[in-house]
C-alpha cells in the first residue's frame, strides 16, 4: 500500500517509450499486500471474524484467537507469467509476509508483536532499439522491494465473546530501481544506476471482534499515515542525490463475518476499503481511485465416526481492484485500474500434542489488461506458515 512514494519515483524517472517494446510486468506502481495468516489465505483472505487459529498480523484484536503463547511465520513464494504485445517472461520471487508473537499477560489480556508486509513491487521491462547513436542497444529497467511495518499490540476480553485490540506500527523497508544499457558494439555496461527508496513513519490501528457460538463479526480501522521518505540515486561512481519528502497514505478499514462451524463447515467473508483518492505526495494530490477489496472463503473439517480427524479443506476467492490508472499504449488514460482476482485452496497439518501446526495455501490469479502496453499477468502464489504454541500459558492464564 505504499504507492505514493513509488509513484513519485515514477514521475521523476519515467518508464520507457511505448513504441519501444517489452514491458514485462504490470506492477510498476506496486500492489497492496494483505498479510493474513495462511489459514485465511486458503480461504481467499477472509479472516477478520475467525474465532480461533493463528493471530492475524493486521488486526490487534485477533491476539485472543489462541489462548496460548504462540509464534508464527509466513513465507510467500510466487511464480509470475507476464505477457505484453511483444514478448513474455517468467519471474520467481518470494518474501516473508509476516512474523507474529502472542503472549498472555493476564486474565483476558494479551500482548503481541510482529512484522507484516504492506506493499510489494516487482517489475521488469526492456527495450531494444537500433536508431539511437547509430547502433543497436538494449535498455533494461527493474524495480523491486517492499514496505513493511512492525510494532506492538494489546488485546483485551472484557466479557466472553468480545475482543478489543489496539496497536502501533512503524514503517520501514524500501524500493530499489535499476537501469542498465548494453550496446551491441561493446561488452561494457554504459550505465548502471540504482535508485534506493526508504520510508519512515508510524500509525495506530484498532480492532474489534464479536463472537457468539456459530456467528462472528470483525472490524479493523487504521487512520491516515503521515510519514517521510528518502531516496538516493547511486551510480557506479558516487551518490548523486538524496531528498526528503512527506507523504500521506489513505486510511484503511474493513468488516468481516463468520458463519459456523456447522457440521464442520465455516463460511467467512471480508470487505476492505481504502480511499486512495486522498493519497498525497508533497503538496499535490495524486489522482488514484478508491479501492474496495472483497475476500470470501469456506473451511470444512471432517471427522470420521471413529473419531479420526482429517486435515481441513479450505477454498476461497478474492478481488482486489488496482488504485493506479496508467496510460495506455495509445497515450490515453485507462478508464479503470486493473483488478487482481484469484482463487485459493489450503489445508493444515498438526505437529501433534497441540504444540503447533504447518499451514499451506496456494492461490492462482491474474491481473493487468488496462496497463501500459496492455500487460497481462497470471501468477501462482504459495503461502507457507508455521505456528508454535507454548502449553504453559494455558495452565497459567486459562
Amino acid at each position: 500500500m505504499w504507492v505514493c512514494a513509488v509513484t513519485a519515483i515514477a514521475v521523476v524517472f519515467a518508464v520507457f517509450p511505448a513504441d519501444a517494446g517489452g514491458v514485462l510486468s504490470s506492477l510498476y506502481f506496486g500492489e497492496t499486500v494483505f498479510s493474513e495468516p495462511t489459514r485465511s489465505h486458503g480461504m481467499g483472505g477472509a479472516g477478520l471474524a475467525l474465532a480461533d487459529g493463528v493471530p492475524d498480523p493486521l488486526n490487534p484484536s485477533s491476539l485472543l484467537r489462541s489462548p496460548l503463547a504462540s509464534f508464527s511465520v509466513t513465507y510467500r513464494p510466487q511464480i509470475t507469467w507476464s505477457r505484453d504485445n511483444y514478448t513474455s517472461r517468467k519471474d520467481i520471487s518470494g518474501q516473508i509476509s509476516s512474523l507474529v508473537f502472542s503472549l498472555p499477560v493476564g486474565k483476558g489480556l494479551f500482548l503481541g508483536a510482529g512484522v507484516e508486509q504492506l506493499h510489494s513491487t516487482y517489475y521488469h521491462s526492456s527495450i531494444i532499439d537500433t536508431t539511437e547513436f547509430g547502433q543497436g542497444f538494449e535498455k533494461r529497467f527493474s524495480k523491486s522491494g517492499g514496505v513493511y511495518a512492525g510494532g506492538l499490540s494489546f488485546a483485551y476480553r472484557p466479557v466472553r465473546g468480545v475482543h478489543l485490540g489496539v496497536g502501533y506500527r512503524w514503517l520501514f523497508g524500501g524500493i530499489t530501481e535499476e537501469t542498465e544499457v548494453d550496446f551491441e558494439t561493446s561488452v561494457f555496461t554504459d550505465t548502471h544506476d540504482e535508485l534506493t527508496q526508504e520510508h519512515s513513519g508510524g500509525y495506530p490501528c484498532f480492532g474489534l471482534a464479536l463472537s457468539h457460538e456459530n456467528i462472528g463479526f470483525g472490524m479493523y480501522y487504521r487512520p491516515k499515515i503521515e510519514g517521510d521518505g528518502t531516496f538516493e540515486l547511486l551510480t557506479v561512481h558516487r551518490v548523486e542525490t538524496a531528498e526528503d519528502f512527506p507523504f500521506t497514505l489513505p486510511e484503511r478499514y474493513g468488516f468481516g463475518f463468520r458463519l459456523g462451524p456447522w457440521s464442520g463447515l465455516t463460511v467467512a467473508g471480508d470487505m476492505w476499503r481504502e480511499p486512495w483518492s486522498n493519497a498525497v505526495y508533497g503538496t499535490e494530490s495524486i489522482h488514484f481511485q478508491d479501492v474496495t477489496a472483497i475476500f470470501f472463503g469456506f473451511e470444512y473439517s471432517f471427522e470420521s465416526e471413529e473419531g479420526r480427524t482429517f486435515p481441513p479443506l479450505r477454498v476461497g476467492f478474492r478481488r482486489i481492484p488496482g488504485y493506479a490508472k496508467v496510460r495506455l499504449e495509445d497515450g490515453s488514460n485507462s478508464t479503470s485500474a486493473p483488478s487482481d482476482e484469484a482463487i485459493s485452496i489450503g489445508t493444515s497439518f498438526s505437529t501433534g500434542k497441540g504444540k503447533g501446526s504447518f499451514d499451506i495455501a496456494a492461490t492462482l490469479g491474474s491481473r493487468g489488461g488496462n496497463f501500459r502496453y496492455d500487460v497481462r499477468e497470471r501468477y501462482l502464489e504459495f503461502s507457507l506458515g508455521f505456528v508454535g504454541f507454548e502449553p504453559w500459558s494455558r495452565r497459567r492464564f486459562n
